[in-house]
């Protein structure tokens, strides 16, 4: 019999537009709730592109202008 898979359980990411506004209705982006979230998408981005490493490929580049059609 097969074991069921087991996810990390994990704070509920929660996130209001409205942090990143200032009593004026301005963006804000120094916001504390705005920082915060910020920070953790971009630790759980790192983290998923680390696990799935194996399926990234990176596109070589391409110099378009000495390359011919």
């Amino acid at each position: 019999m097969l074991k069921p898979i087991e996810k990390p359980t994990r704070q509920p990411l929660v996130h209001h537009p409205s942090n990143v506004l200032d009593s004026f209705c301005r963006y804000d982006a120094a916001h504390k709730a705005w920082l915060d979230f910020d920070e953790s998408i971009s630790l759980q981005i790192i983290e998923f592109e680390f696990n799935n490493r194996q399926y990234i490929r990176v596109k070589p580049k391409i110099d378009r202008r000495s390359h011919t059609w």
